[in-house]
């Protein structure tokens, strides 16, 4: 009887709503474009220059302190990489700490495997400028090969998203996406899936 009134008690005690979230993210050109000599040969001498030099890449913005939920990590699938733009200049981040990981991985490989690997992955086309690895369905490299940058970056609204679902797995967030001034998508994202939100309105004077 006492376990019964317990439970009954429980259950009337009124459950907190699951968090709710605004979120904006900007705007990224999805078009495509081969991935050319001129893309190889870049990326090939950079990624070497990167190992003679030993250097690699600081991670001095949105640095994780802990693991993503891989439901918040989906927002990065509806964004499509507005922020691997960066990648098409830094040589997909690609620096010595991730080549040597590749050659631990590969005894008795040399640099110039792991530079002909790379290479070897390329997607037949890209996102016009930005990294040569952003194909149309997202990274074609997978995780355990993508630089510490890569797999470690942390964008303001993946930050609120991932601390928010870290406590509370049910986390509402309205996603708004814009380009410049003008809005140009919204979605309801719950569960690591992103609903659009019909009824979009054209060009306003959004918040900087």
């Amino acid at each position: 009887m006492a376990d019964a009134a317990l439970q009954r008690a429980a259950q009337s005690v009124p459950t907190a709503p699951a968090p709710r979230l605004l979120l904006w993210l900007q705007d990224t050109d999805r078009a495509l474009v081969p991935v050319n000599e001129a893309d190889r040969l870049f990326l090939a001498s950079r990624w070497r220059q990167a190992w003679v030099s030993d250097t690699d890449h600081a991670l001095d913005v949105g640095e994780a302190e802990e693991d993503l939920p891989p439901q918040a990590a989906a927002l990065c699938g509806h964004c499509a990489g507005r922020c691997c733009v960066h990648g098409g200049s830094q040589a997909a981040f690609v620096g010595a700490a991730t080549l040597r990981r590749w050659l631990g991985r590969h005894p008795g490989a040399t640099v110039d495997d792991a530079i002909a690997h790379y290479l070897a992955s390329l997607p037949a086309e890209h996102v016009q400028g930005h990294c040569c690895f952003q194909g149309a369905t997202g990274c074609a490299q997978p995780r355990e090969q993508r630089s510490y940058v890569c797999n470690e970056y942390r964008c303001d609204a993946l930050s609120q998203l991932g601390s928010a679902m870290a406590n509370h797995a049910d986390v509402m967030a309205v996603v708004l996406t814009r380009a410049e001034r003008q809005l140009t998508g919204a979605a309801l994202f719950q569960h690591g899936v992103a609903t659009a939100l019909p009824g979009v309105p054209g060009p306003d004077d959004l918040m900087q």
